[in-house]
């Protein structure tokens, strides 16, 4: 089965999902539909904020600066070891139950490399929900499979929420530009990443700011998704200016 995931550069990647079949033998299939998170939202936030310095929202195509995905920032605060194991890193989470159908041990970005797993979470209008994470460090890997280490799933492994899916590597004296990108993809369309409970979005909140979480000097609302086209939201019930 080919899956399409929309990368968090917009352009579109082609992979074998691990799935034994397709319809209603895919293990996918058995996936709830996705409007079922409009009533029953995860707790897990996608990675360990501990020492994120900024969060910005999925910025919708009414926002002042557009861009389809969270990202959580990272720089080097003095915690981390100058190249230590994957596991003293910000780990990465399942948000919820699901399937990996997608990991990417290495992706070139022009200055610089990332890697990425898609989770399945759900159904939706016949696609697959995918969450996509987009792990970029913003540095060229140390020395080649260096960024496989920092995996710790494999396609076609059932997950459940709150398990670690994988590590993000923080460069030594990094300074900005290390960040987890998160989006869901719905077949070829990037959405707002809508899964989370109150208290996960208002512990996202706090941390709200530079850069993309403010707009005209001011924290933008408590909100995972900031001025979203009606395509852009998930659970198709329109454009939101702020959508949970």
């Amino acid at each position: 089965m080919l899956l399409t995931l929309t990368g968090c550069d917009g352009e579109p990647r082609q992979t074998e999902t691990a799935s034994e079949g397709d319809g209603q033998n895919s293990p996918t299939s058995q996936l709830p539909d996705l409007t079922t998170f409009q009533t029953n939202k995860s707790d897990v936030l996608p990675i360990d904020i501990t020492h994120v310095y900024s969060i910005a929202p999925y910025l919708g195509e009414g926002a002042t600066n557009p861009h389809q995905g969270m990202h959580f920032n990272f720089h080097d605060d003095g915690s981390f070891a100058s190249v230590g194991e994957p596991s003293t890193y910000p780990a990465v989470y399942a948000v919820d139950d699901g399937i990996i159908t997608h990991v990417e041990a290495l992706r070139n970005l022009g200055q610089h490399e990332a890697y990425g797993i898609g989770l399945v979470v759900g159904q939706s209008n016949g696609h697959e929900a995918t969450l996509y994470y987009s792990l970029e460090p913003f540095v060229k890997q140390p020395s080649p499979g260096f960024y496989s280490s920092f995996i710790t799933v494999h396609d076609g492994q059932q997950v459940h929420r709150g398990d670690v899916i994988g590590y993000l590597f923080v460069p030594p004296g990094s300074t900005q530009g290390t960040h987890l990108h998160l989006h869901l993809n719905l077949g070829q369309v990037n959405a707002t990443p809508a899964l989370f409970s109150h208290s996960a979005i208002a512990a996202m909140h706090d941390k709200f700011g530079d850069p993309g979480g403010v707009e005209n000097g001011q924290q933008l609302p408590e909100c995972t998704g900031y001025k979203v086209s009606a395509s852009e939201n998930p659970f198709a019930t329109g454009a939101m200016d702020c959508l949970n």
